[in-house]
């Protein structure tokens, strides 16, 4: 199977082992996802634990964003959900609607009991089974005018003169799984006192809450995310749901960085004029691990990567003030500022993707049966200890399929060079400042990003970006100090706690120039694919 995919060489440094070592991390990734742990602790627990790994970037487990959904691309399975709700939410009025009716055939008239409560008991039933009339049951809504005309019309021709008070109060209320609950209460006894006061039948009210339990899970559409106590099989299914789309992607990120500088204070005639110049510089580096699985107009497609980056930036930065007026208790002041930085960022990226092609007789269903596979590998009892046991099985497994499994790699390059100038004027009023700033700078920015797959066809795309923006930036804030006097003789005269920013600002990038250039070459069987080659500048 790796002879027919392409690969003539493993070993240590080959884009085979690279391939099948990517494949058997996938598998990790999973445990890691499924077997976390449940409950506050347990969760506080990896939270302090990703923060001290952070700084080595290591146990990464993108299968993690798997608990946030599909983000939006599980429109099928919402509408299953929606279908669900409403068989769920009409069980729910029927059971209740039943209640009601039994209330009014045991309490026909105004003399078992107060005329307000009788009149109310049968607005309600009223409104119940219009709800549950409705071909698509729907939560959280006020009956519009046609519903409460028609409600009127029918309670007036079975001879019941409800006084208006009664329809407003029951016609301004919000129709919500929790009214449902209110009424059922009120009509079938509270639960914990296990009393059954119409006669229905034992579990009665509990039957009606476990069908608003369920549907309110429904409502939540929370099937296509991996709850907190998800198992193997919950994750493998939101996989094949994945896959039913054009692509969704979970990623998992950790960095460490540093950041300095220096200020250096430059004395001028006028005490009132003050003027800072320094350099600033930033590190940053991370690791990325990324599972993307999707089915796009080529086939099915699970990418399994992880990227390696570094970022550094070098500036340099001056600010420049002068106080122009003060008062008692206020200072009038302006300033200026400019700044020049030049940031470098790299990344390296290797992966694997396991690809069906659409020309493949029940490509889907090949393309399942291999997350099939990966789920089964990530559980305790059947994972293999090394990739080159996996791939053993895995080649075993769809040796007579055809399942591309083709070495990805990456590499991108940015460099931006930019600077800028500002201007503003500031108000002190003793804690607190308040101005407008303006500032408006132009950078330069050009990428490269290359993108090798290594299989049965070798492909090569080279990408390059260069543009120039302008940007320009309005700021109004602000800044409050509290400052708290203590009375008395002590050593420690006053305490001031940390300002706190507040503003609103205003940003605007125009394009001044830009270019774009693409190269692609794709070679099959040792020979070059024109019709999968491009060439083409924008």
């Amino acid at each position: 199977m790796a002879w027919r995919n392409g690969f003539r060489e493993s070993g240590p440094g080959t884009d085979f082992n690279a391939a099948v070592n990517r494949m058997h991390k996938g598998t990790e990734w999973m445990q890691r996802a499924v077997e976390g742990g449940t409950g506050f602790w347990a969760r506080t627990s990896q939270w302090l634990t990703g923060i001290v790994q952070s700084v080595p970037a290591k146990n990464l487990s993108p299968f993690e964003g798997a608990r946030l959904g599909t983000m939006g691309a599980e429109l099928k399975e919402l509408h299953r959900e929606q279908a669900a709700f409403g068989k769920e939410l009409k069980n729910a009025l029927e059971v209740l609607g039943a209640a009601l009716r039994s209330e009014t055939e045991q309490r026909p008239t105004s003399t078992d009991g107060p005329a307000a409560a009788q009149h109310e008991l049968r607005v309600r039933l009223a409104i119940v089974e219009a709800w549950a009339a409705e071909e698509s049951p729907r939560k959280s809504f006020k009956l519009d005018r046609a519903a409460q005309r028609q409600i009127r019309a029918q309670l007036a021709q079975a001879g019941h003169q409800v006084p208006e008070s009664v329809y407003t109060k029951a016609f301004s209320s919000k129709l919500s799984l929790t009214t449902l609950e209110d009424w059922a209460t009120k009509s079938m006894g509270k639960k914990e006192k296990e009393n059954d006061p119409l006669q229905l039948g034992a579990g009665f009210l509990d039957t009606f809450r476990d069908h608003i339990e369920h549907a309110r899970a429904h409502a939540r559409g929370t099937s296509a995310h991996l709850k907190s106590d998800g198992g193997y099989d919950e994750l493998r299914d939101i996989c094949h749901l994945a896959l039913q789309t054009e692509g969704v992607q979970f990623s998992h990120e950790r960095q460490r960085g540093m950041q300095g500088g220096l200020m250096f204070n430059l004395a001028t005639p006028l005490a009132e004029v003050g003027v800072n110049v320094g350099p600033v510089s930033r590190y940053t580096k991370g690791r990325r691990a990324t599972v993307r699985i999707g089915t796009t107009t080529i086939g099915s497609d699970i990418f399994l990567g992880t990227e390696k980056r570094s970022a550094k930036m070098f500036g340099v930065a001056a600010t420049a003030g002068i106080e122009m007026a003060q008062a008692a208790k206020s200072v009038l002041a302006a300033g200026a500022a400019a700044v020049l930085r030049h940031t470098r960022d790299n990344s390296e990226g290797s992966g694997v993707s396991i690809r069906v092609s659409k020309t493949v007789k029940d490509g889907r269903d090949v393309a399942e049966r291999v997350i099939d596979f990966l789920s089964l590998q990530s559980r305790p009892q059947t994972r293999t200890p090394s990739g080159a046991e996996f791939w053993e099985r895995f080649s075993a497994a769809f040796i007579n399929e055809e399942v591309a499994v083709i070495a990805v790699g990456t590499h991108n390059q940015k460099r931006r060079t930019g600077g800028g100038v500002g201007a503003g004027a500031r108000v002190a009023v003793k804690p607190t400042t308040f101005g407008p700033f303006l500032s408006a700078g132009v950078d330069w920015a050009r990428s490269l990003t290359q993108r090798r797959e290594k299989g049965h066809t070798t492909s090569e795309t080279s990408s390059r970006d260069s543009r120039t923006t302008l940007s320009a930036r309005g700021t109004l804030a602000g800044t409050a100090v509290a400052q708290l006097d203590l009375q008395g003789e002590t050593a420690l005269k006053s305490v001031r706690m940390p300002a706190v920013l507040t503003g609103a600002s205003a940003n605007m990038d125009i394009d001044l120039s830009g270019s774009q250039g693409q190269v692609r070459l794709t070679i099959e069987n040792g020979r070059v694919q024109a019709k999968l080659s491009l060439a083409q500048r924008i």
